[in-house]
This record gives C-alpha cells, sequence and structure tokens, in this order.
C-alpha cells in the first residue's frame, strides 16, 4: 500500500476471569476496519456489554470468566496501542498481532495491573491482504463468523 499501512489482525483474551471488570484494547498507529467483534462468556451471567469506535473496542462482563475483543486493523509500522482492564483482573491479559498466517507479537498485561501500552513492529510482507481480513478473523475469533 503506497501510504506505508497495512492490514493485521488484533486480538485480546483473558481466562478465568473471576472479577466484574471493563476490557479495552485501543489502537493508536492505525483505525480499526471491521468494526471489531467481542466474546463475553460470562460465568454468571448478569449483563454484558460491548462498544466499538474507530479506534477502540471495550466489553464487560459480570464476572466474564473468558473476554475475547478483536478486529482487522489498517496501520502502519509500528503497530501501537494501550490495553485497560478496569478494575485489574485475577489473571494476564493477552495482545496478540497477527498477519499472513502468523503471530507478529504478544503483549503481556499482568495480573493486578489497569494498563499497559504495546508496540508491535511490523513489515507489510506479513500483513493480511484486504481480501483475506474476514477470513482471518474467523481463524482467531471464531464467533466472529457466526454473527451477520
Amino acid at each position: 500500500m503506497s501510504d506505508g499501512t497495512a492490514f493485521y489482525s488484533i486480538a485480546m483474551n483473558a481466562e478465568g476471569v473471576t472479577t466484574f471488570s471493563f476490557f479495552q484494547l485501543a489502537i493508536s498507529s492505525g483505525v480499526i476496519t471491521n468494526g471489531g467483534t467481542s466474546y463475553v462468556n460470562p460465568t454468571n451471567a448478569q449483563s454484558t456489554y460491548s462498544n466499538f469506535y474507530a479506534t477502540a473496542i471495550s466489553a464487560q462482563g459480570s464476572p466474564a470468566g473468558v473476554v475475547t475483543i478483536g478486529a482487522a486493523i489498517k496501520s502502519s509500522d509500528p503497530v501501537t496501542g494501550s490495553v485497560m482492564v478496569s478494575p485489574p483482573t485475577n489473571v494476564d491479559t493477552v495482545v496478540t498481532l497477527y498477519g499472513l498466517g502468523t503471530t507478529l507479537g504478544t503483549y503481556t498485561l499482568q495480573a493486578g495491573q489497569s494498563s499497559g501500552n504495546f508496540s508491535f513492529h511490523v513489515n507489510s510482507a506479513d500483513a493480511i491482504p484486504q481480501s483475506d481480513v474476514e477470513a482471518s478473523l474467523r481463524k482467531i475469533l471464531p464467533e466472529y463468523g457466526e454473527k451477520k
């Protein structure tokens, strides 16, 4: 792409969450191109919700059990952003950046921490072709394929 941007998939995952927490994955180097998706599997559902913005996705569940947030993004190098969990959870929250058939980087927000920043250096040769973005999301977020 002539402007130096390329497509990637990014996901944030926390498993075994026992707190009622707010999760947010924000991109500062580009935009979310597919509206994003989230999956909250509460252990004892009282309420869940998700919000989607041009540069951020947030979700909350009570207590969440498993939280996965993901999106296709269009970004230049490096892919930068932040993750927030409030209040902090009892488990690590992992952010993973994917390219075409490969993991390009991971960042772990340790249990008990509320926020952190990530930066992944990327090469457009590892980017996902725009025509394959939706299929790449189905691989990392199976529930994405169920929503229409």
